[in-house]
């Protein structure tokens, strides 16, 4: 992001500038940009203060700032995420659901070009991790439950309880779920396959600790 709040793209040396957009403004704002996985996609966040109102869209281009997709959202999207084809992006949201104000998992088809967001799930705070293939996330919603949710929004509950940590970790060549869950009161950290059994306790966690971990790609070490 430039001293003028527009986008570009540069190469390491600091040849070759990009503009991805041009016409940033006090009234017009841009945020969030985020590459595709693959580097042939980017997508960011655009925020234009129309009259009493702030008009939201999510827009996707290529790297070298062409076919630009803008998709008008009702709240601005404050974290992206793709999925690891680079097909699909994912971001969250403020919401408003139930007449309180939440957070919403949201998702657009880059591939396809379909002009349609849908909304996967609700919940404050709300963590998510994309499966390797793309077709599925493992999420923890409300501090409460962890849950595979389909791209259709089907949700498959893996613990009605959680523990104190943050997001799960789809990882692993196998597809091991990484997550804390609660078992009769006391916190543990555990691998389990796609189906919730649980393969392995890693570690019990003391009630009042906030865990943080991390597998490498093989799956064969743990961080936490």
């Amino acid at each position: 992001m430039g001293d003028d709040g527009n986008l570009f793209t540069v190469k390491p040396d600091g040849s070759a500038t990009q503009a991805l957009t041009t016409d940033a403004n006090r009234a017009l704002v841009y945020a969030q940009p985020t590459w595709s996985p693959t580097g042939e996609h980017i997508g960011w966040a655009r925020l234009e203060q129309k009259a009493d109102e702030v008009v939201s869209a999510l827009v996707v281009s290529r790297a070298d700032g062409r076919e630009h997709q803008q998709f008008e959202v009702p709240f601005p999207p404050f974290y992206l995420n793709w999925s690891p084809d680079g097909a699909q992006l994912a971001y969250l949201s403020n919401w408003v659901g139930a007449n309180q104000q939440t957070i919403a998992l949201r998702l657009v088809n880059v591939a396809t070009g379909n002009t349609t967001v849908a909304t996967l799930g609700t919940g404050q705070p709300f963590y998510f991790s994309w499966a390797p293939d793309g077709k599925q996330m493992l999420t923890h919603i409300d501090n409460e439950r962890t849950a595979l949710l389909a791209l259709d929004g089907t949700e498959t509950l893996l613990a009605a309880k959680s523990a104190n940590f943050a997001t799960p970790q789809w990882a692993g060549v196998d597809g091991k779920l990484l997550y804390e869950l609660e078992n009769e009161g006391k916190p543990q950290l555990v691998i389990a396959d796609a189906t919730g059994a649980i393969a392995q306790v890693v570690t019990d966690v003391k009630q009042e600790t906030m865990l943080n971990f991390s597998m490498n790609a093989k799956g064969s070490q743990l961080a936490y």
